[in-house]
């Protein structure tokens, strides 16, 4: 892999892994969509690199799970998975000089101005939200559930608050504490 950026790893990736690169060309929500498809795949104990072509409402795609499995990691590093917890401790050992670059991609696109709104850039985010019912939004309540709170949220590992007793509250599945 000559060029160290995130396209020609990805696409290095896939061609020496096509099976574990998957490209998803239909549009999908960032609100949802994204984090759902990456939460059912790390349910099946898979971890692919997620390629969103497109994110509805946004000019730029998404790509997740990037270094998510020991395989993609190892890639990365350069070396084969088994030899991946010794190179990886050696290289926390021997830090590498920062090399400066006079002109980074990076600043060929600046956003500025209060306040910069990320969510608008296409950046997904992994946060606890409450369940659908106490949720503030568009979204009508499920029919409710007796003595638990009647939506499903996804934590941070993924667990669901639903499953979790004492999940933020008495005892139900609301991390709110509402049920």
């Amino acid at each position: 892999m000559a060029a160290q950026d995130l396209r020609s790893f990805v696409a290095a990736f896939e061609h020496a892994h096509p099976r574990e690169v998957i490209r998803v060309a239909d549009p999908v929500t960032l609100e949802e969509d994204v984090m759902a498809l990456v939460l059912e795949y790390e349910r099946r104990r898979r971890y692919p690199i997620l390629f969103f072509e497109q994110v509805a409402g946004h000019d730029i795609p998404i790509v997740c799970n990037v270094v998510a499995s020991r395989g993609a990691l190892a890639f990365a590093l350069g070396v084969e998975e088994r030899g991946l917890a010794a190179e990886y401790a050696r290289r926390l050992k021997d830090l590498m000089k920062p090399v400066v670059v006079p002109d980074p991609p990076f600043r060929h696109r600046v956003l500025t101005g209060p306040p910069l709104d990320l969510a608008g850039r296409g950046v997904p985010s992994r946060q606890v939200r409450l369940c659908v019912r106490c949720a503030p939004g568009p979204r009508p309540p499920p029919r409710p559930r007796p003595g638990r709170c009647p939506g499903r949220t996804a934590g941070p590992t993924g667990t669901s608050y639903a499953r979790r007793a004492g999940a933020g509250g008495s005892g139900g599945g609301c991390p709110a504490g509402r049920g």
